[in-house]
């Protein structure tokens, strides 16, 4: 009974953590489209269009920016994810919000297995790289749709900063 109990205890934990885990990297992706969608910026040019639902995936790199986190998102054109937007956006906590700094963003298209920028992105091909390696990444999580609606409410634990200009 003890050995079944140490086994079932680490197993119990770790679906637990996996399950937070998921639940944060649920609501770093919708704060972070939050700031893709407000009106003040709106990077998608959904209050334009008058779209009523995006769809996204993300990337989460800890490693490229030593000190920085960085999530990826992909805004995907259609389902078979053929062309969209990417967005590079640092992001930390400060006490209880989060705050999303969108760092460089791009336009792309994907033709089989080449993935081509319309607009090349700031930063060179180190970035090019970068951005690409995180579509691919994003390409093997599922979408997410959001409410456009849904996501341009006020978001009171979310801060949205940017020093560059939508492409």
């Amino acid at each position: 009974m003890m050995l079944k109990i140490s086994i079932l205890f680490p197993l119990i934990l770790w679906s637990g953590l996996a399950a937070h885990s998921q639940s944060n990297s649920s609501e770093l992706l919708r704060g972070a489209s939050h700031c893709l969608v407000v009106e003040d910026t709106d990077w998608l040019s959904v209050q334009k269009s008058h779209a009523k639902s995006v769809r996204v995936s993300y990337a989460i790199d800890t490693v490229s920016y030593p000190g920085e986190r960085t999530i990826y998102v992909v805004a995907y054109a259609d389902s078979g994810r053929a062309s969209g937007k990417i967005f590079d956006l640092i992001y930390h906590q400060r006490g209880r919000k989060t705050i999303f700094d969108v760092q460089n963003n791009s336009s792309f298209l994907r033709s089989g297995n080449k993935i081509d920028f319309v607009d090349p992105p700031l930063g060179g091909v180190w970035t090019q790289r970068h951005l690409i390696r995180a579509i691919r990444r994003a390409e093997r999580r599922p979408e997410v749709l959001f409410d456009v609606k849904e996501l341009s409410a006020s978001s009171p634990g979310v801060i949205c900063k940017s020093f560059v200009g939508s492409q």
